[in-house]
């Protein structure tokens, strides 16, 4: 690894050397104004002209060493073409190794103790506007972890520090995202079986469809876990109506997502305790002003079930401008332990328009 910076607004940079089947492959990281300068969270396809920057990156390549020494020193003999033509090579070099790196990188990571968290994922925002937001939602099982003692002059207690790392990628556009933070928790004492340290992570991305990883892990202790969701949907629908995913809440799981100037109720768990109520929050865009829309919501049976085993609801209302968010309680008094699918359709009247969303909940004793 070779750290260095850069001089238009001394981003943080690093770049990693690997081997693919005998193939020399360097990927280089940069700080991006969207996740912040400060660390190197961004895939880049672009070499930086600059001397220092070309001479580091020339110790895992040699290439950038010739480019950097027609830089630093210009020859009439040498025609600018010739460096423009480098240049050029070095651009293809670098788009054909982050494209090998997007196409193979399987997101395994190896601990010594695994760790089983369970992490929810959402697509947010509108496509249509570039404003989308992948969620990342995650609890892990508080005995499994390594607590730390605090510091001095800080509150009592012991400390867990939590590692969170969330990819997006969409090899068909050739975009990827990423970002890796280190939040740490403080606990009045040592957590015991069947307590949880949850929180949330998002993530700002161009529509597409994406491939998302997620792994949580403790930094020097070697425990921690991946998860990996196989496609998450922020691609603009023919019609132009779009229905964000289902983020099902819990009033009383004591997290929740700012979001827009409101919070949103969040479930790290995903299962519900019977006879309470779920919170489901979702996102409608690309309406008609002045036009209808019939809404139904259901929650059925994975598995078989009788009509009494389900709740539905059904509701119309004409909307006042091209997006919503939505709010509502869904009662669970019904429904007895198990999986259920809660289905979200919203059809707009006088027209072929529709959109569908499904989520899953589990509820439990």
């Amino acid at each position: 690894m070779l750290l260095g910076e850069r001089l238009d607004d001394a981003r943080a940079n690093e770049s990693w050397l690997y081997w693919f089947g005998g193939d020399r492959r360097v990927f280089h990281f940069e700080g991006s104004k969207m996740l912040g300068l400060g660390a190197p969270t961004t895939l880049a396809v672009e070499p930086l002209p600059e001397v220092q920057w070309l001479e580091l990156r020339g110790q895992l390549d040699p290439s950038y060493l010739r480019l950097a020494h027609i830089l630093e020193n210009p020859h009439p003999a040498i025609p600018a073409f010739s460096c423009e033509r480098l240049v050029q090579q070095a651009v293809a070099r670098m788009r054909t190794d982050a494209s090998v790196a997007l196409r193979t990188d399987s997101y395994t990571l190896l601990f010594r103790r695994e760790i089983l968290p369970v992490v929810q994922v959402y697509a947010l925002g509108r496509p249509d506007l570039g404003t989308g937001r992948i969620l990342v939602v995650y609890a892990l099982p508080g005995e499994q972890l390594v607590a730390e003692a605090g510091e001095p002059g800080r509150p009592s207690g012991v400390l867990y520090p939590v590692e969170t790392r969330v990819s997006a990628t969409d090899s068909a556009q050739r975009i990827g995202r990423s970002v890796d933070t280190t939040r740490q928790f403080l606990s009045t004492d040592t957590l015991r079986a069947g307590s949880h340290l949850s929180g949330y992570v998002e993530l700002a991305v161009p529509p597409g469809l994406y491939r998302v990883g997620t792994a949580l892990f403790q930094p020097g202790a070697d425990v921690g876990g991946a998860v990996l969701r196989d496609s998450l949907d922020l691609r603009l629908p023919g019609g132009g109506l779009y229905l964000s995913d289902l983020v099902l809440g819990r009033d009383g799981s004591g997290l929740g997502w700012t979001y827009r100037g409101g919070r949103v109720p969040l479930n790290p768990l995903g299962a519900f305790p019977r006879g309470e109520a779920a919170e489901v929050f979702y996102e409608l865009s690309g309406l008609t002003p002045g036009r209808s829309y019939i809404t139904s919501m259901e929650v059925a049976p994975v598995k078989g079930g009788s009509e009494r085993e389900s709740v539905r609801l059904r509701f119309t209302a004409i909307a006042e401008q091209d997006e919503i968010r939505v709010r509502r309680s869904l009662g669970l008094s019904r429904l007895k332990r198990g999986q259920y699918q809660v289905t979200v359709e919203v059809i707009e009247e006088g027209s072929s328009r529709k959109v569908r969303r499904q989520q899953y909940l589990t509820i439990i004793d």
